[in-house]
């Protein structure tokens, strides 16, 4: 039967309008290396390197004359611009196939001739949306490549400094930044745990909302001090209850609820381990150019100015590729990230917790991939271990690969998540000059850097409304490093940086001091899709290895001349 509409007239659906960010021309290209342990100030930075104002003039000037909807942001380099789907489009060029791949760094087909020499991205127009959550596959058997054997649980901030050899300062003078592009915290859990921690310095903790001040805005920022959505809330007790269940093995927590431990895991580790920094957590938008803008603001707005930031969030490369705009914002992530370099801020990021095919998928996954930001050259990307034994004060360590209780509702007596340190070798980007890819490897950039304890078996304490947990994943060795690297600048007296061409550089024996290597492991999490294995010298589980603190003080000293 055909409804009628009695006589009334049918309504033409008008989409929202599309923002697009076009990223305009640098006044120079950056050198091929930052320069070691000598930063550059942001203003000097700028100067040198930040927007050239006749390419940014004649963007303003195309654009008056479209008559269309702009806002300039000159520290940025980008100009947000608003309009409707079809004259956009228009404008700019469909993404097509042939504008797909690690080569189309533009994100769209075409630019208009006046254009072209001043816009160098343009990011916004999406054939598909990047997914920064992992696919969920439980297995229904027991993933079977990681060591067996107990683990050692630190539990104690004390036990996770001791183990790895921490110098005796806390970070005074620094400033960490936190991104969070999802979830939330309660400020009184980070304190509490500190408190059960044994830290007596309570941190300066500022929160910052990033959002493009052009509507249409991203989708509201869930954290503590903001309303969130109805289908995401703050946890509750209940919740609370069940991830508790969860961590016993016994019981699980939605995959939407783990977003608010991830961000109180984050903030906890680096507060516990560097007290006197000052911490900002950066909350916005989980798109590819979400996160561009939040790291934008970083680096180039935010004020204390971070020298290390922690990133335990992360993209899928193969997702990433699907979709020319976000391969175009990945690589201006990652110039933004050598940028950062160039100002002496460390961008420590996750490799990713579910092993070599990054999904957690025990039935044989879409083949190897590697997390991003991570992959980039010049993120410092950190895998996993497990702490087996403190042997004589020194920590016998393997590659982290272990199984989880199941985490859907679902839930039945054999089922397993499979959790293992992300690794191997990025589509994306290529191997930079102080990488030399190993006979027969891929080509690409090999992650991860460096790596700390992962096994949720051995972690650090951190508390969600008076419930206890311990961090885990590589979620937690991002700010394990990003906590050690305040303290190296803070005793140092200059910012680090990009640590990356600076442990290429050492010798064996140098290594060695600054480093536990890991050998023993894999990265395997199916027969299919095969994997990596530990191996002396650099290996794509856990890249150099643990950190020894004093000895990578040691050395940095050195290189420093004093």
């Amino acid at each position: 039967m055909q409804a009628s509409n009695h006589g009334a007239r049918a309504r033409h659906f008008e989409p929202p309008p599309r923002l697009l960010a076009l990223m305009i021309k640098p006044l120079g290209e950056l050198p091929a290396m930052p320069p070691a342990l000598s930063p550059l100030s942001r203003e000097t930075f700028l100067t040198a390197y930040g927007v050239d104002p006749v390419a940014e003039a004649a963007v303003v000037a195309w654009l008056k004359e479209k008559k269309l909807t702009f806002r300039v942001d000159s520290r940025r380099r980008t100009v947000f611009v608003l309009g409707s789907d079809v004259l956009l489009r228009r404008a700019f060029g469909a993404v097509d196939e042939d504008t797909q791949g690690p080569a189309s760094t533009l994100g769209v087909k075409r630019l208009p001739a006046e254009l072209e020499g001043a816009v160098v991205a343009v990011l916004g127009m999406h054939t598909t949306l990047a997914d920064t959550d992992p696919d969920a596959g439980p297995g229904d058997a027991a993933n079977g490549y990681g060591v067996s054997g107990p683990a050692h649980a630190l539990r104690t901030v004390e036990a996770l400094r001791r183990c790895y050899e921490f110098p005796a300062s806390f970070g005074k003078g620094q400033c960490i930044g936190v991104i969070e592009p999802d979830g939330g915290y309660v400020r009184e859990d980070v304190y509490k745990a500190l408190k059960t921690l044994g830290v007596s310095q309570r941190p300066q903790i500022t929160d910052v909302i990033i959002k493009p001040e052009l509507p249409p805005l991203p989708p509201e920022v869930h954290n503590a001090y903001a309303d969130g959505n109805n289908d995401d809330p703050l946890p509750q007790q209940a919740y609370i209850d069940q991830f508790a269940a969860w961590m016993r093995g016994k019981g699980y927590w939605p995959r939407a609820w783990k977003k608010y431990f991830e961000v109180t895991m984050d903030i906890t580790l680096v507060a516990a381990l560097a007290p006197e920094a000052d911490i900002q957590v950066f909350f916005g938008d989980g798109t590819a150019e979400g996160f561009l803008y939040m790291l934008q603001h970083a680096v180039l707005v935010a004020e204390p100015r971070p020298s290390v930031l922690s990133i335990s969030w992360s993209f899928q490369e193969r997702h990433l590729l699907n979709d020319a705009s976000d391969i175009a914002a990945a690589h201006q992530i990652s110039e933004l990230l050598k940028a950062a370099a160039m100002m002496g801020v460390t961008v420590c990021c996750s490799s990713g917790d579910w092993g070599a095919t990054n999904v957690d998928d025990s039935f044989g996954g879409p083949g190897l991939d590697v997390a991003f930001p991570a992959s980039s050259p010049w993120a410092l990307a950190c895998g996993g271990t497990t702490l087996l034994e403190m042997a004589g004060g020194k920590p016998r360590e393997v590659v982290w690969n272990h199984d989880f209780p199941e985490e859907t509702a679902e839930l039945t007596p054999n089922a397993h998540v499979h959790g293992a340190t992300g690794g191997g070798y990025s589509k994306l980007f290529g191997a930079p000059p102080w990488q030399t890819p190993e006979s027969g490897a891929p080509a690409g950039r090999g992650t991860p850097d460096v790596a700390a304890v992962a096994d949720p078996r051995c972690g650090v304490d951190c508390q969600i409304l008076g419930n206890t947990f311990p961090s885990f994943g590589t979620s937690a060795s991002a700010p394990i490093w990003a906590g050690l690297v305040a303290v190296l600048n803070a005793e140092l007296g200059v910012n680090v940086g990009c640590l990356n061409p600076l442990l290429h550089a050492a010798s064996d024996a140098e290594r060695a001091a600054m480093f536990t290597a890991i050998t023993e492991g894999n990265n395997k999490m199916n027969a299919k899709a095969g994997g990596f294995d530990a191996c002396p010298g650099w290996n794509a589980c856990t890249g150099f290895g643990t950190p020894r603190g004093r000895g990578l003080l040691e050395y940095l000293k050195k290189l420093k001349g004093g």
